[in-house]
């Protein structure tokens, strides 16, 4: 009773023969249907390790890699089906198309197979292989191809080190957004690619030229983790850092350009609203006529006036209340006489 208990299987199978033949079945069927999926994704992806590999022993043979490249490295996937690696390649190049990346296009099938004949020199069993993949499978592939050649034939070194380093995630980046993101991409890892994936080339910029110029500084303030999990929340879409991202990065001890004049209005409106309580929209409008006036009133001193004069932008408005009141009001003045 225990055994049917713990196991309501084996309770289905003591009814009798039939139920024991019945589910024998339904397990071969099971079988059967499981194992072409996944000896079918198992192809997919060694496909991809196949036309890579093809690729690096041609830079060998044409004398691209160094002599301090020694050995080889087994190529893989970076242990990504091959779904995951198309969801991300189509992730990737529809995001850069919209964010100064390169454009998308759509070749014909039969384009794509001499394509593919070109990278694979010709092999039949790739080429067996490569026809019973999807429309969209066979862009990918071919397109990773031709990124990964183009990189080995421009990067003389170890050409398995760089594309194994780069993986499939990262020649999706180069194929998106162009050949000068991979030395980038090999140093830091996914996370260049995310940032990437997140901001496009205009963040791409901001990312180098300021967060990775200040790596220590942003880490020991623990401002790089916070950007590397929102770098979004850094740059706008056309990559000017943000009024959050410059404040941030001013109390980390980082200055960036063309933050200062926005920073500086922020901390004036900040002691406004600290001190009367007012509300967003009419701090700013306060203290940007506060901030005008005393622009005014300086220049106004520098160039030699005197004081009252400078004075004027401030006294003009006071006295003018002043008379209009006396005019509303003319039998208090004339009271006040008698």
């Amino acid at each position: 009773m225990r055994v049917r208990l713990a196991f309501p299987c084996l309770t289905w199978i003591h009814r009798g023969p039939a139920s024991r033949t019945s589910l024998g079945i339904a397990l071969i069927w099971g079988l059967l249907t499981l194992a072409p999926t996944s000896a079918q994704a198992d192809v997919k992806t060694r496909l991809y390790d196949k036309l890579m590999e093809l690729i690096v022993t041609k830079a060998r043979v044409t004398g691209r890699e160094t002599s301090e490249a020694t050995g080889s490295m087994a190529l893989r996937a970076t242990n990504q089906s091959f779904e995951t690696m198309l969801r991300n390649y189509n992730d990737l190049t529809t995001q850069a198309a919209a964010r100064g990346g390169r454009a998308m296009n759509s070749p014909s099938e039969l384009g794509l197979d001499q394509r593919f004949k070109a990278l694979s020199k010709g092999d039949a069993q790739l080429a067996e292989a490569f026809a019973r993949l999807a429309p969209a499978e066979k862009k990918m592939l071919v397109e990773l191809g031709e990124t990964a050649g183009d990189l080995v034939r421009a990067t003389p070194g170890n050409p398995a080190a760089l594309i194994d380093s780069l993986g499939p995630q990262g020649l999706a980046a180069v194929r998106a957004y162009g050949p000068d993101v991979a030395e980038v991409i090999v140093r830091e890892g996914p996370e260049a690619i995310d940032v990437l994936r997140k901001t496009g080339r205009p963040g791409w910029e901001f990312y180098t030229n300021t967060i990775l110029a200040h790596r220590k500084k942003l880490a020991a303030a623990g401002v790089l983790s916070l950007y590397l999990a929102n770098p979004e929340q850094f740059v706008d879409s056309v990559g000017h850092v943000t009024e959050y991202g410059a404040r941030v990065l001013a109390e980390a001890g980082v200055a960036v350009a063309g933050a200062v004049a926005s920073g500086a209005m922020t901390g004036l409106e900040g002691v406004i609203e600290q001190r009367l309580g007012l509300t967003g929209w009419l701090t700013r409008i306060l203290g940007l006529f506060a901030a005008l006036t005393v622009a005014v009133m300086a220049l106004l001193v520098l160039v030699g006036l005197p004081l009252r004069t400078a004075l004027t932008p401030i006294l003009w408005p006071i006295q003018w209340l002043r008379r209009r009141g006396r005019s509303a009001n003319p039998s208090i003045g004339a009271s006040g006489r008698a």
